[in-house]
């Protein structure tokens, strides 16, 4: 795996968990 491959997924992760973390607030 060379570096942008694991930015981009670490991206992704901290994204998606901020994004559940929004969900979950809202319901």
């Amino acid at each position: 795996m060379n570096p942008n491959e694991i930015m981009m997924v670490t991206f992704t992760n901290k994204a998606a968990s901020e994004m559940r973390e929004r969900v979950a607030k809202t319901l």
